[in-house]
């Protein structure tokens, strides 16, 4: 992670793993507790659905807040959507 250009490709690659890990060892403790003991775990399942909601969304927030203290972006990035939304909203 340390070698990501900058904040956003980090912060983008940290939430997609932490996401997907976390959700899929929920889901394999969800699939084991049905196969082997037939049980449906209710808190399983509203953990995997909150995992999966709350961690891309509380990664976008945190870029959206380096974004508006101006932490620059990396130096061959392309575009900068968000900058030109704001600016269009401006006008």
């Amino acid at each position: 992670m340390l070698r990501f250009p900058d904040i956003y490709t980090r912060l983008h690659a940290v939430t997609k793993a932490s996401t997907l890990g976390v959700a899929g060892v929920l889901i394999g403790a969800f699939i084991f507790l049905y196969f082997e003991y037939g049980i449906i775990s209710g808190k399983l399942i509203l953990g995997i659905i909150f995992i999966l909601i709350t961690a891309p969304v509380s990664g976008h927030m945190i870029s959206r807040a380096a974004h508006q203290s101006g932490v620059k972006l990396w130096k061959h990035s392309v575009r900068d959507e968000l900058k030109r939304d704001q600016e269009e909203n401006k006008a």
